[in-house]
């Protein structure tokens, strides 16, 4: 049983779907479509990048229907350009918010880079390679980011739930696993 599923059927987690808006531009319609009230929210919206709103990733509630799980498992562009962020539901959705918009520019190598954190392709690439200190500040506030892996598996970094995040406010986050130096 894969992580997302065993976050599907519990009641303690709340699921948001991150999409890169420009590789699937109907995200919104399919939302829409096979989600219950989806609350569609484009992360550039508030931050250094609100000038590009209209071709920002969105952000939306995901319940795990069929219908859109087959989709973003089989369907190349969805593959691709799309994570699962797990939580559990007393999660501020400030902090949440708050730190997807912190991810979207991180100091790698002590030089400020663009992160498409939501991109499988890259999380397939890199994940086994980030040490726990990345796993812990990519995560932030979330119990979990899973992906759709190269062989169509479910794949997931997962945090420690022992552990409460304490957001120190210090943005950009700074990433130091050595796989990541590949990416400058």
């Amino acid at each position: 049983m894969s992580q997302l599923t065993e976050f599907f059927e519990s009641d303690e987690y709340t699921h948001w779907v991150v999409v890169d808006k420009i590789r699937v531009p109907d995200i919104d319609i399919l939302a829409y479509r096979y989600e219950n009230n989806p609350e569609m929210i484009k992360l550039f919206y508030g931050s250094d990048f609100h000038h590009l709103v209209e071709v920002s990733p969105v952000v939306f509630c995901f319940t795990g229907s069929k219908e859109l799980t087959n989709l973003i498992k089989y369907d190349f562009a969805l593959k691709t350009s799309t994570v699962v962020f797990s939580f559990k539901k007393n999660t501020k959705q400030e902090d949440r918010l708050n730190h997807l918009r912190s991810l979207l520019t991180v100091i790698i190598n002590g030089d400020m880079r663009f992160f498409r954190y939501y991109s499988s392709v890259f999380l397939n690439s890199v994940h086994k390679g980030l040490n726990d200190q990345d796993k812990k500040n990519i995560l932030g506030p979330f119990s979990s980011l899973t992906w759709v892996g190269e062989d169509d598996e479910w794949k997931s970094l997962v945090g420690d739930e022992n552990k409460k995040y304490v957001n120190n406010g210090n943005t950009p986050l700074s990433l130091t696993s050595s796989v990541l130096l590949g990416y400058l």
